[in-house]
């Protein structure tokens, strides 16, 4: 079974988060974000990943395990192509569990999607 490909410029998400905020300099940029902009950047993350996986739902059959998995796999590849999007992604789970993370993605190929999120995390 070939996995599903979607043309990437059809799958553009808009990923363009808010960065104005308040910076301290140490040696580079460290962002100290409120716990209302976190919460934010986290509700904005999850959003954008439910409308990609909306989006690949269109294109793609999710009715058994095996196509959930492979929509699920796309849209990983398309969160790892792009490095900006992962970052963001990235610190905006600081500190919070996948698990709610993925419930609040609130799409049923999420679930699917934790390993995927969970090796994000770990160093490169």
């Amino acid at each position: 079974m070939s996995e599903p490909k979607i043309d990437q410029s059809q799958a553009s998400i808009g990923i363009g988060f808010s960065t104005n905020v308040n910076a301290q300099q140490i040696g580079g940029t460290i962002h100290n974000y409120s716990p209302e902009q976190k919460r934010q950047n986290l509700a904005e993350a999850a959003a954008e990943i439910k409308k990609l996986l909306e989006q690949l739902a269109q294109d793609y059959p999710t009715e058994t395990l095996t196509q959930k998995a492979a929509v699920a796999e796309e849209a990983l590849q398309i969160i790892e192509s792009n490095p900006t999007f992962k970052q963001r992604l990235l610190s905006a789970m600081e500190g919070m569990a996948v698990e709610a993370f993925i419930q609040l993605i609130d799409h049923p190929v999420a679930n699917i999607m934790r390993e995927g999120i969970e090796r994000f995390r770990e160093p490169t």
